[in-house]
């Protein structure tokens, strides 16, 4: 049986059980890859890389087994979980699913994310069609002023008489107030397109911030303790507002489902899995300590009421 307390998911060495349950993940990944059992679209999201991680769990709880690796160690099963999506799928055989799942056709996320999708759609033509050409438009009415004034004042210098002179100083000054009023217009027609813009992003940074706060809402966590949250509140408790993306990564998914489920955590990791990325080091195998941003605070609060201090 084991006995170590349960994992700092900030500061650890991975558990040989973690270790192991790990590689058996990753081979069962390549091959369902290999032998086509996955999606193109899912299949090309692991292989590009997606941070997984492994819960091993004590439970006589046969109904786990769907997501889980049943052990040799009597009452000892592993539950697998991977950040975020993958492939556009928050739900795939073999792995925990989502603390909330946000993908649920004509649910109240798609309806407002869809809201949100045609005020950026909105945004983008109007800076495309409108914005950028009178942009260019005024631009160039500037420089074609500097060089029509610069004509006229040249010609001037060849004027032979005083009344070819005062002509020219006509001229000069016509061309002046066409240009005025030209570069006048436009500035406003401009200046009304860019306060339209200004105002649809507030109406996008309004939609966005109502619907992230329903997201954290509805995002229920459980903890060792036997007490229950929400995301919002975990963090509004620490004077603090969640970042996009919490309690979507792997470990607080796993936590949750085995809370959920009668199952009783023991030891934890978390690993990358596919190509490494360009903005961060990342291994393909190598485990690494969870984000203090996204889940310093959520895991915290989820770990309430079991002993961690990490193995090794």
């Amino acid at each position: 049986m084991i006995d170590t307390p349960f994992t700092n998911p900030f500061r650890y060495s991975p558990h040989p059980l973690v270790r192991k349950a790990a590689r058996e993940v990753m081979e069962r990944l390549d091959g369902m890859i290999s032998s086509g059992l996955l999606s193109d679209e899912v299949a090309r999201g692991f292989t590009e890389g997606k941070m997984l991680g492994v819960l091993v769990c004590r439970s006589e709880d046969k109904s786990t087994e769907r997501h889980s690796e049943e052990r040799s160690d009597v009452g000892i099963s592993t539950l697998a979980a991977f950040s975020g999506n993958v492939g556009g799928q928050s739900h795939i055989e073999g792995f925990v699913p989502p603390v909330f799942d946000l993908m649920e056709e004509d649910g109240y996320y798609r309806v407002h994310e869809a809201e949100i999708t045609a005020v950026n759609k909105e945004i983008e033509e109007m800076e495309l069609l409108e914005k950028e050409p009178l942009e260019l438009r005024l631009k160039e009415a500037r420089i074609n002023m500097e060089a029509e004034i610069f004509l006229l004042k040249t010609k001037k210098k060849e004027c032979s008489s005083i009344a070819e002179s005062q002509f020219a100083n006509g001229e000069i000054k016509r061309a002046k107030d066409r240009w005025k009023n030209t570069i006048s217009e436009l500035e406003t027609q401009l200046s009304e397109v860019r306060d339209r813009i200004k105002s649809l992003k507030k109406l996008r940074a309004g939609k966005s911030d109502k619907l992230q706060r329903w997201i954290f809402e509805q995002y229920i966590v459980h903890n060792a303790a036997g007490e229950k949250a929400s995301i919002l509140d975990i963090f509004q408790k620490q004077g603090l507002m969640p970042p996009g993306g919490t309690g979507d990564c792997a470990a607080p998914k796993l936590l949750n489902y085995a809370y959920t489920h009668g199952l009783k955590p023991i030891a934890m990791g978390e690993f990358w899995y596919g190509k490494s990325p360009a903005t961060a080091v990342r291994t393909h195998g190598h485990f690494y300590p969870s984000c203090t941003s996204k889940c310093g605070p959520l895991l915290s609060y989820m770990m309430q009421g079991m002993d961690v201090s990490g193995y090794g």
